[in-house]
């Protein structure tokens, strides 16, 4: 919202670069050069703040103060040099002044010193404070000064009213005078620090006592400042300003945070849904792979059976078959259903989402993964050598290790497929050095190219053709290593081709 603001300033540089400075700043601002220009203006015309000049060329330009005394709309900053002391002491009398500003400054100094005080009045309204005086006098001082600076006011002659309506009303701070009745200010300061909402609550204390004791009493047990009667306006609105600013800041920088934290949370959720759409994905993309290897792993048998039954058939049509060779015959199916059956319970061993952690060392972690896989490579002419020059015991959910080996193996194979290696072959090293037990597994492919080998563990990342990949069972597996291991999978290129080295600390 734009603030209109006067300024009533005989100097013309002054009020034409403050009025530059203003509107580039989003204010709307009127010039008046004297006393009888304002006048004229204040008759058709309401405005938010006025900047006043005391020193004007048709007069003080302290007679336009009770016009705006009557208008309560208007906030007036009054403009002063070093030597107007005395006539400073006065101005707080009037309801329509909130503050003033001594115009001996450098410009930008002075310009910035009124948006800052403009935004700051403007923002007061944020918030509630709840003044405490058995002195009638006393609140309705508190009172004028206060509103003038746009705050909104609670009060409370007494400290048993003034826990009423903290406990029923939005407060933000107190103002309370130290001797009352019925329950003295430092008393209420310790029952407001009780009430969980106000243990941050600012609170000023008011006392015409000189005794240091008590000052640091207070002070000591959670107020914010402290004041002694009587006090001077402009001190008594300093120390308002800094306290209220103090808690804007509290309430900013908490402000930040929740946002800060709501968009971490969002963050987060963003990411868990990401991750498991990943993890969906890769299931899917594992069971594709265990249908490809339960198929390897079918076909031969599948052939046999059916050779059985058309051997039946045609021992049938020669009327050769009897009971000897019908009892041959089912045994040998029997004998292929079963190993299919072993397949299938094999492969639903190493699939299942088992999370049981147990102790089993490197060699049959290995042979969980061949197992399933070992058939396919031989269907495709692919050796596989394997050297344990250490083997080591782990406490792992045993699957999860399998499932990391296996996807290496399901790369290492479709790349040397991919580039027609005569003699492929796949080489796996088990070795324990110090406290890290690692596990090598090298091709002859021909290796990673070095554009694309630092982006191969990135999820959707995929060097496989015509949809055949889905860039996940990489980005998987340096997870389920990093996460569930707390290992890592290195992969570089050697002179035949690629190796990976998975490693798990053992510490």
């Amino acid at each position: 919202m734009s603030h209109s603001i006067l300024i009533v300033d005989d100097s013309k540089l002054v009020s034409d670069n403050l009025t530059k400075y203003l509107k580039d700043s989003s204010f709307d601002v009127i010039q008046a050069f004297n006393k009888s220009e304002a006048k004229e203006l204040l008759k058709n015309k309401d405005f938010d703040f006025c900047l006043l000049d005391l020193n004007l060329p048709d007069g003080n330009g302290e007679e336009l103060l009770p016009i705006f005394d009557k208008n309560e709309n208007t906030k007036v900053i009054i403009f002063t040099f070093e030597k107007d002391n005395k006539k400073r002491k006065k101005l707080f009398s009037h309801s329509c002044v909130i503050d003033y500003i001594i115009k001996e400054r450098n410009f930008d100094d002075l310009s910035f010193s009124i948006v800052e005080l403009i935004k700051k009045v403007s923002t007061n309204n944020q918030f509630n404070i709840l003044i405490v005086d058995d002195s009638p006098t006393t609140l309705i001082i508190l009172n004028i000064l206060l509103q003038k600076r746009g705050f909104n006011i609670y009060e409370a002659t007494n400290g048993v009213d003034a826990l009423n309506i903290i406990q029923n009303q939005k407060v933000d701070s107190v103002i309370a005078d130290l001797e009352m009745p019925q329950m003295s200010g430092d008393k209420l300061l310790t029952n407001i620090k009780k009430i969980p909402a106000h243990i941050s609550t600012p609170i000023m204390i008011l006392s015409g006592t000189s005794k240091a004791e008590m000052i640091s009493y207070v002070i000591k047990n959670g107020a914010s400042d402290f004041i002694k009667k009587p006090f001077v306006p402009e001190e008594f609105i300093l120390k308002v300003d800094k306290m209220m600013e103090d808690l804007k800041q509290k309430k900013l920088i908490k402000h930040q945070q929740e946002l800060l934290q709501s968009k971490l949370d969002k963050e987060i959720q963003k990411n868990w849904e990401y991750n498991k759409m990943l993890i969906h994905q890769s299931k899917m993309a594992e069971m594709g792979e265990m249908i490809s290897y339960i198929a390897h792993q079918w076909r031969q048998p599948l052939n046999a059976l059916g050779l059985v039954l058309q051997k039946q058939k045609l021992f049938f049509s020669m009327g050769t078959l009897n009971e000897n060779k019908l009892n041959e015959s089912v045994a040998k199916g029997l004998n292929l259903v079963s190993q299919m059956s072993n397949t299938i319970e094999d492969f639903r061993n190493f699939f299942k989402d088992d999370k049981h952690v147990q102790d089993i060392l490197i060699s049959e972690v290995m042979h969980k993964a061949l197992v399933i896989i070992e058939p396919t490579l031989e269907a495709n002419n692919i050796s596989v050598n394997i050297n344990i020059k250490k083997d080591t015991q782990l406490s792992i959910i045993a699957n999860e290790l399998a499932q990391v080996i296996l996807n290496i193996l399901s790369n290492a194979m479709d790349a040397l497929l991919l580039n027609n290696i005569k003699k492929p072959k796949i080489d796996i090293s088990i070795n324990q050095l110090n406290n890290v037990a690692l596990i090598s597994i090298e091709d002859n492919a021909g290796g990673i190219d070095a554009d694309i080998v630092e982006h191969i563990f990135e999820p959707y990342f995929t060097t496989k053709h015509e949809h055949k990949g889905t860039g996940l069972g990489l980005y998987m597996s340096k997870t389920i290593v990093n996460d569930h291991i707390n290992g890592d999978v290195l992969v570089s290129n050697t002179d035949n081709g690629a190796i990976f080295t998975i490693i798990i600390p053992l510490m």
